[in-house]
């Protein structure tokens, strides 16, 4: 599983995010600088706002089970998080962002290696 910040870098190109990261590991801080004159801190994990931004900048659908503790994506199970369903929600959402910034990655990376060949 990859780390938050990770999960945080990757959900923020998936959306056309532009971010700065304060500190590192565990304890860093994102802060949303797409506008140039309003900063914002940026935690889709934590915050239910962010959350929703980030679900709809990425066209993402989530459905969570009516007992609540699980969100899916599609069909997919993206999390487990108990009776808390906001969190579940963030989570799946924050989860498929980052597994659609992770294919955009790997696309520019194939798409950079067939241009050093040309």
């Amino acid at each position: 599983m990859l780390d938050i910040a990770k999960l945080l870098t990757l959900a923020a190109k998936a959306a056309g995010i532009r971010v700065q990261i304060i500190g590192q590991g565990a304890t860093c801080t994102f802060w949303d600088i797409s506008d140039p004159e309003n900063h914002k801190l940026w935690r889709p994990h934590l915050d239910d706002g962010d959350s929703r931004r980030l679900q709809v900048a990425c066209g993402i659908d989530t459905v969570h089970d009516p007992e609540g503790g699980r969100a899916y994506v599609g069909t997919r199970l993206f999390t487990e998080a108990g009776a808390d369903r906001c969190l579940c929600v963030r989570w799946a959402v924050l989860r498929a962002a980052a597994f659609m910034g992770r294919e955009m990655v790997a696309a520019e990376e194939a798409a950079a290696r067939a241009e050093a060949r040309i």
